[in-house]
């Protein structure tokens, strides 16, 4: 019997041995598995970016889980695991990823040619630098928006180049510009532009000092925003004007934009503290007028 007893207590002691030390394998041996082509690391211990602790025995329910319709998701594995906060990061980092890829596949629409009655708005480039020169060297064009004019024809060349990307290094926004040509004479007279984002834009316009109070402004910002309602299906645009700039906020009212705000003290123009006022358009909003379309290059 003590010989039974005895061995009972050596199998015993040889089972528990066997199991931590399987246990300390697997804690420092992680495997890996690939999903979807992403590879999860799968630990007998998975730690969230909260610093929670997934228990075991569900470990693989929530490394599987993915948000409804995605089938490829790189960043899931890691954020769906834990607290709402993970879950709500992951699906933050899931939106911007979407987002890439539709302004991705608006890159194109940036080399569309707009046409009013009076104008041509086409997309800049460098070739555009010596014309524009010429209206943007005017110093009372930075009044209200502050800034330097350009140096000489060679550096906006550059600054041109640079925009001919038509879209930010991160890929989260595409920048569309237009130079503004006064048909009947062939001539440039300022430009507008759209900051796009995945459902709305911000836009802005410099029409030269020669050339403003006769409408132009208006008439290719109204150009601008059919476009950005009809081709790019935003939901919103939004613009801003220094509190001191009545001509903008009156082009701005003129296209049906509503003030929504102000913010105070946001900028610094010229040494001076200065307030702007904030406008948005939304699509429900929008009243196209009976003008020409918009024609490819």
């Amino acid at each position: 019997m003590k010989s039974n007893a005895t061995f009972r207590q050596a199998l015993f002691v040889c089972s528990l041995l066997l199991a931590v030390s399987g246990l300390v394998y697997t804690q420092n041996q992680p495997k890996t598995a690939t999903d979807n082509g992403v590879t999860a690391i799968r630990n007998a211990k998975i730690v969230t970016v909260t610093g929670e602790t997934i228990p075991r025995g569900t470990r693989s329910r929530f490394l599987r889980r993915r948000p409804y319709g995605l089938t490829t998701s790189p960043t899931w594995p890691v954020f769906c695991a834990g607290s709402r906060l993970d879950k709500r990061k992951g699906y933050e980092m899931i939106k911007d990823a979407a987002d890439r890829r539709k302004l991705a596949s608006m890159l194109h629409l940036g080399t569309v040619r707009l046409r009013t009655d009076r104008l041509d708005l086409l997309p800049i480039d460098r070739t555009h630098a010596e014309g524009l020169f010429a209206v943007l060297k005017d110093p009372r064009l930075y009044g209200f928006t502050g800034g330097e004019p350009p140096i000489d024809a060679s550096s906006l060349a550059r600054t041109y180049e640079f925009w001919e990307t038509r879209a930010s290094p991160d890929g989260t926004e595409l920048w569309f510009n237009w130079a503004v040509s006064l048909r009947v004479h062939q001539l440039l007279i300022g430009y507008v532009q759209a900051g796009i984002h995945s459902d709305y834009a911000d836009m802005a316009w410099v029409v030269g000092s020669e050339w403003q109070q006769q409408g132009y402004a208006t008439e290719a910002a109204r150009s601008l925003l059919r476009w950005a309602f009809d081709t790019l299906d935003l939901n919103r645009v939004q613009a801003e004007a220094d509190t001191r700039n009545l001509a903008s906020a009156r082009v701005l009212e003129k296209l049906g934009f509503v003030r929504e705000g102000t913010l105070r003290e946001d900028c610094i123009v010229n040494g001076e503290v200065s307030d702007s006022w904030v406008f948005g358009l939304l699509r429900r909003e929008w009243r196209p007028p009976s003008e020409p379309g918009v024609a490819p290059l």
